[in-house]
């Protein structure tokens, strides 16, 4: 498996056809998991997954927890928990929705600018890199650009 992810990093020729191969194998996969796929709506999350978000904010809360103010009340401290389920749901729900998108996107971290000081990225861009047919373009279009926040080292 290394020496086939090397592969595709390497910018070789097939690098193209391995991208395409790997764009038609999501699609095929999530047309093959819909409910009904003839309809290209988003794929919902199995049932299932209300366990898996429960583990993983016990798992972040146990980590969390180091930094949290200790003197909260217990129902407060229940919210946060509550809070912090909805979110990592709501990143669930995002990520089967790109999963059964037909196109393919990018996320861009950076402003592709030059660096004149430390940046942190606030929202990733997000390149179209193909269209609803699976055709890479050859110059993808930027769908939202990327935002920085400069980061003065003086404040730290």
């Amino acid at each position: 498996m290394g020496n086939f992810k090397k592969s595709c990093a390497d910018g070789k020729e097939g690098n193209v056809n391995i991208v395409k191969a790997l764009m038609l194998w999501r699609r095929h996969s999530a047309y093959l998991l819909h409910e009904r796929p003839p309809h290209r709506t988003p794929l919902k999350p199995p049932p299932s997954i209300k366990t898996q978000i429960e583990t993983l904010a016990a798992i972040l809360n146990g980590f969390l927890g180091q930094f949290a103010n200790t003197d909260i009340d217990p129902i407060t401290l229940h919210t946060q928990g509550t809070h912090l389920e909805a979110v990592i749901g709501e990143g669930a729900k995002f990520g089967y929705r790109v999963f059964s998108e037909p196109c393919a996107w990018r996320f861009v971290f950076d402003d592709s600018g030059p660096p004149q000081q430390q940046s942190l990225v606030v929202k990733p861009g997000l390149l179209l890199l193909s269209n609803h047919e699976g055709e890479l373009y050859k110059n993808p279009p930027v769908v939202m650009e990327a935002e920085m926040e400069i980061v003065d080292n003086a404040e730290t």
